[in-house]
């Protein structure tokens, strides 16, 4: 039986309005991506490749076509089930980072969960995890603008993990970092492809970066103009150009996600596999009923 793809998308264009002029930015765009994949698009600014990520999010709707993930259509779902599709599926990187400055950083990390209504211990015990997977453990407590720019992305990658989501987009992640943070950040993102098997979709016009992914992309004027595959994606060691990163060290990439132990509104039997490895098909930390979180926070309380 052939592989289903973890994101389909058919015949998808986009068009919006700047003024009295109407602009396209996606044409007659067709793909497919597959679990664990490290996916590039890549093209100059402007082409279209951040619509599309945005889009893939379930951000703005298509004007044609349809964006199918794990064959459900972001196009049939209400406001309140693409939110779901954003908190529980999809984890977002983005270039400035969009770290929330009046709360530290385990704060930010763990807030995703508190939509999920996951109760408060169990938010902190996965950020500390998440921390201690990016390197980043003795800052639980800075605010972000306490941090380098590198560091924050660091971040910012953490808090796209919190959910154990399927996917992970990345807008340009290393567009704001000097050279040797933007290894860092490439070096996490690689490593959370290679050891976790979660797919990965890095939106970028950095050349360098090709020769991570799976496959690439080639995008120019709203349209997949090519896909090119690598016989043989490298490692961030392959390259040579980051083994004494500050980063973690990629052998040990491992998140674990107590997180799962929570009763979620919609049980699922795949979500009760040991998390140890995290394969992209675990990645669902959905809602908890109210009736689990009070019995958890009055535990909490007796402790």
């Amino acid at each position: 039986m052939a592989k289903a793809p973890v994101i389909k998308i058919n015949n998808l264009s986009k068009k919006f309005m700047l003024g009295d002029v109407e602009v396209q930015a996606l044409q007659s765009v067709s793909l497919e991506i597959y679990s664990g994949e490290f996916i590039v698009f890549f093209g100059v600014s402007g082409c279209g490749k951040s619509t599309l990520m945005s889009m893939i999010a379930g951000l703005q709707p298509p004007s044609t076509g349809s964006i199918l993930i794990r064959g459900e259509d972001l196009a049939k779902l209400n406001s309140n089930e693409l939110a779901q599709h954003r908190r529980t599926k999809i984890g977002m990187v983005f270039q400035a980072f969009n770290l929330i400055q009046t709360m530290n950083v385990i704060e930010n990390i763990s807030l995703p969960l508190a939509f999920a209504r996951i109760s408060k211990g169990r938010r902190i015990k996965r950020a500390e995890n998440l921390l201690e997977v990016v390197g980043m453990s003795k800052y639980k407590n800075r605010a972000p603008n306490q941090l380098s720019g590198g560091q924050q992305q660091r971040i910012a990658i953490a808090r796209s993990l919190v959910a154990n989501p399927w996917i992970i987009l990345a807008d340009e992640p290393t567009g704001n970092l000097d050279s040797k943070s933007a290894d860092d950040v490439m070096r996490l993102l690689v490593s959370l492809n290679r050891k976790s098997k979660r797919t990965v979709i890095l939106i970028t016009h950095n050349p360098d970066y090709l020769q991570f992914a799976d496959r690439v992309f080639y995008m120019q004027d709203g349209k997949v103009i090519k896909v090119e595959a690598n016989a043989h994606a490298v490692t961030f060691n392959e390259k040579g150009k980051s083994a004494t990163s500050s980063a973690s060290k990629e052998d040990d990439f491992v998140i674990d996600d107590d997180t799962k132990d929570e009763v979620p509104d919609k049980p699922n039997t795949e979500e009760t596999k040991a998390a140890s490895d995290i394969p992209e098909e675990n990645g669902n930390t959905e809602n908890t009923t109210g009736e689990s979180e009070n019995k958890e926070e009055e535990v909490e309380a007796k402790n």
